[in-house]
């Protein structure tokens, strides 16, 4: 596995960073590992899983290295998300990619809850910070990526399953083995069911990739290949 090198890609009201593990994956597409707010470095473990491919992580568009230029508050909607991707993969001048998308970052994982949401649900007592390794006061702070703009912009973001369905590409929608039933994966069996395929069934939950990177790319590894 070589080492990665940094590049950075101007865009429109941000500076792009991104990081290529070139690995002469001769006879395979680039594989871009992509999340939101999560950044590049959350990949490490998964892309070194594939000494035989290519692999390119990037921090999204206000996020850690990849700051605004613009002014705008840190985070941003999907529309500028799927830009900067395709700005990304044209820059890397390889041909088309192959992409694995890992949510829209943690947002789901902090809220997540295991079934249909109850009646009363949002007036029940919110969970303990600290069981999230997060402080329990608030220092007043309203510029953190994934508790600003993207919580509302990515949550609220509407599919076009129109052109999702006449893409010419293939789409294969992803949950894990302890998080089909909860938001995140709900939500990805009725995306597969919208475009009538099958979602693909990987190890651990919603961030498997990062608990077991092995038995996760190994069935990310098939899905590709297939």
């Amino acid at each position: 596995m070589s080492e990665p090198k940094t590049y950075t890609l101007e865009a429109p009201g941000a500076v792009l960073h991104y990081d290529v593990r070139d690995n002469d994956g001769a006879g395979h597409p680039v594989l871009l590992l992509a999340g939101a707010p999560m950044r590049a470095s959350g990949f490490a473990a998964l892309a070194e899983q594939f000494a035989d491919r290519t692999v390119v992580t990037y921090d999204p568009r206000g996020t850690e290295r990849s700051q605004r230029t613009d002014g705008e508050p840190p985070g941003s909607v999907p529309g500028e998300h799927a830009e900067d991707l395709r700005r990304l993969i044209q820059a890397l001048d390889a041909g088309p990619a192959d992409v694995f998308g890992s949510s829209g970052g943690a947002v789901n994982a902090l809220v997540s809850h295991a079934g249909p949401i109850p009646p009363g649900f949002p007036g029940q007592l919110a969970p303990d910070p600290a069981a999230f390794g997060l402080p329990a006061q608030d220092d007043g702070a309203r510029d953190d990526p994934l508790l600003g703009l993207h919580m509302t912009a990515c949550a609220g973001h509407q599919l076009d399953f129109g052109a999702l369905r006449a893409a010419p590409v293939r789409i294969l929608l992803g949950v894990g083995t302890q998080s089909g039933q909860m938001m995140a994966g709900r939500a990805a069996v009725a995306v597969a069911e919208r475009l009538g395929t099958t979602p693909v069934t990987f190890p651990g939950g919603h961030d498997g990739f990062r608990t077991d990177p092995a038995a996760f790319a190994a069935v990310l590894r098939t899905a590709l290949d297939s």
